[in-house]
């Protein structure tokens, strides 16, 4: 089963990245995704420390890995340009913080690297306050009624 689900991630992701991203709907709905599964993957990541069984955190941590690697990699797609129409910081933000800090903290785990885990959260707690205070307004710009 773990097999099956990490093909059809890898098969995703390979045909994201044959794709690119030019029209506002589609910078829309990348960013929306890559959103979705940062914070799913860090929902997941929150449940990890709970877990006893070594197999269920296992299965667990590559799901949590394969969701930020695929946030990480829609979100590159994304244009600068689109991100600044939505919110002036939000290309520094997202780009230097949440996309940089998912990398760093993604690599920390596969490599067993508590520092590069720690730099890469915090980097990405810079990115969450700010989606604290403007998230509503970005989403809102995004999807208008």
């Amino acid at each position: 089963m773990n097999k099956v689900f990490l093909f059809l991630s890898l098969f995703a992701l390979m045909a994201c990245s044959k794709k690119a991203v030019h029209n506002a709907n589609d910078l829309r709905d990348a960013l929306a995704d890559s959103l979705e599964a940062s914070m799913e993957g860090n929902r997941l990541s929150q449940t990890l420390p709970g877990l006893t069984s070594v197999e269920v955190r296992k299965t667990q941590e590559e799901r949590m890995l394969s969701l930020i690697d695929q946030s990480t990699h829609v979100g590159e797609s994304i244009d600068p340009k689109f991100l600044a129409w939505l919110h002036k910081d939000l290309p520094d933000l997202y780009i230097n913080k949440l996309i940089e800090g998912q990398k760093l903290y993604t690599q920390g785990i596969r490599e067993s690297n508590v520092t590069l885990q720690l730099n890469g959260n915090a980097l990405m707690a810079e990115w969450q306050k700010f989606w604290a205070v403007h998230g509503v307004e970005i989403w809102d710009k995004m999807y208008p009624e």
